[in-house]
Formats: structure tokens, C-alpha cells, sequence
């Protein structure tokens, strides 16, 4: 919502001094392209949030790997088992 209103206050200003238009028709003008950018940005963030998830999930997995491989290596080394009821 933030990028479609702060685009249409942006491109409504293009419109009407880079372009001289009239205000009423600015404001449709920026309106119509805000509603694409809006949409692209909606797109991109849409199709990216699969990726971001995997990334997350894959590190999360590693450092819980991580955190196993370093008890079970501090046991072989003769130290004690963490104990989580303490």
C-alpha cells in the first residue's frame, strides 16, 4: 500500500511538471502508474518469498546441525552431556 500512494504522490508529480499536464489528468496518469508499479513490486516480492523461505529453513538446518556436531564431538572428548533440566 505504501508503494502504491508514495508512487502516485511521486508520479502524479512527474506528470504534471515534467510532462505539463493538467492536474486532473496527472493525477489518473500517476495513478495508472503507480498501480504498475505497485503490481511489479507485489510481483517480485510474491515470487521471491518461496526463495526467502528455503534460504531461511536451509540456515536454520545447518546451525542445528552445527549445534549436534559440536555437543556430540565435546562427549567424544571425555566432557559431560549438556543437561537441558538443571
Amino acid at each position: 500500500m505504501t508503494v502504491l500512494l508514495s508512487g502516485w504522490v511521486a508520479l502524479t508529480a512527474v506528470e504534471r511538471w515534467a510532462e505539463h499536464a493538467p492536474w486532473p489528468r496527472a493525477v489518473l496518469g500517476g495513478l495508472l502508474w503507480s498501480c504498475v508499479v505497485a503490481g511489479v513490486w507485489w510481483f517480485a516480492e510474491w515470487t521471491q518469498s518461496p526463495l526467502r523461505t528455503a534460504r531461511e529453513s536451509a540456515a536454520a538446518r545447518e546451525s542445528a546441525a552445527a549445534a549436534v556436531a559440536g555437543e556430540a564431538e565435546h562427549v567424544r572428548s571425555g566432557g559431560e552431556r549438556a543437561s537441558v533440566d538443571r
